[in-house]
């Protein structure tokens, strides 16, 4: 494979915050055989010994043809993803933002002040990581590069790789040995902690929380003669040791559920129901999703969202939009 003309050194880069990394190695995997992509994690070699400011200014500021952001409302605000950012509106002053690509991954960020509103970017719920892929070969060849053909043998080792990830996650769903369901129920129990010591800390909305095991419920009284808001999240499957089935059970309801050491004398209603599977990705960390071709999230990010939700369905009196 010839590398890309007019002198850049990678056809597209992507810029993602840490809990983002497997999705940006899936997606250069996709292209990497027929184009030049840069994945920092895949690139660590090749950087070492330089400056790592330097390097990061260098390939989102001039060495990549089009730039990919995977983006959520807390990018560019941690060290590397700000020096990326610097860079991008750095080139972007003199070229223009037709280089960018800025890929939604939470239904409610706001894209950055900066970026321009007539530009179209993508959301990955709609296209899945296949659609998102073509996008970013389309633009790279509308920005003058040529992608080559795969050959036999890249796709042959693209082929093995992916073999290799379906055999360690059908192991960790359905591996009797429990080990995957003791990775996943360690996860769960991180997920409560921090829902807990998010609840607790929480000043500007009173809430209160009744832990069960494992699982959380999570509470906020509206005042006199209207039943709480409350909020359970329960793991919930039909083996102890594997974990194919099983689910992460978020429900928001008016009114209070059925909970250890509560007397319930009013059926509260069930505002919604979302359900979380747990898989492997290829760099054998845990994740979490929502539904097959929504984004994955580490066990911080899925927190944040049900504590989001949680949240809406206060502010909304009981209604969330999903």
């Amino acid at each position: 494979m010839s590398g890309p003309p007019e002198g850049f050194k990678y056809d597209f880069a992507i810029s993602f915050l840490k809990e983002d990394e497997s999705l940006a190695l899936r997606i250069s995997d996709l292209l990497q055989a027929r184009m030049r992509t840069f994945v920092f994690s895949e690139q660590q070699k090749a950087l070492a010994g330089r400056d790592g400011e330097e390097a990061f200014s260098s390939v989102f500021g001039s060495e990549s043809r089009v730039i990919v952001i995977l983006y959520r409302e807390e990018w560019g605000k941690t060290t590397w993803t700000r020096i990326e950012e610097t860079a991008i509106r750095g080139r972007a002053y003199d070229e223009g933002y037709d280089f960018t690509l800025l890929v939604n991954l939470e239904t409610s960020a706001v894209p950055p002040r900066w970026f321009p509103r007539t530009r179209i970017w993508a959301n990955l719920g709609r296209y899945g990581e296949a659609g998102l892929a073509s996008v970013i070969e389309q633009l790279v060849q509308e920005r003058g590069g040529n992608a080559t053909p795969e050959t036999l043998g890249q796709r042959a080792a693209r082929l093995a790789r992916e073999v290799e990830l379906q055999i360690a996650q059908d192991k960790f769903k359905e591996g009797f040995d429990g080990s995957g369901a003791r990775r996943a129920l360690a996860e769960v129990q991180e997920i409560s902690d921090q829902l807990e010591s998010w609840a607790t800390a929480e000043k500007s909305v009173p809430l209160k929380v009744f832990r069960a095991g494992r699982g959380v419920l999570l509470a906020h009284e509206r005042g006199y003669n209207k039943p709480p808001i409350c909020m359970t999240v329960l793991w919930s499957g039909p083996y102890n040791n594997v974990i194919g089935e099983a689910r992460l059970v978020v429900t928001l309801y008016e009114g209070i559920p059925t909970w250890p050491g509560f007397n319930v004398w009013q059926e509260p209603r069930v505002v919604g129901t979302l359900k979380f599977a747990c898989d492997l990705d290829a760099s054998d960390n845990i994740v979490w999703m929502e539904a097959k071709g929504k984004p994955e999230m580490t066990a911080l990010v899925l927190m944040e969202y049900i504590a989001k939700t949680f949240m809406d369905g206060i502010e909304s009196r009981g209604r969330v939009k999903h």
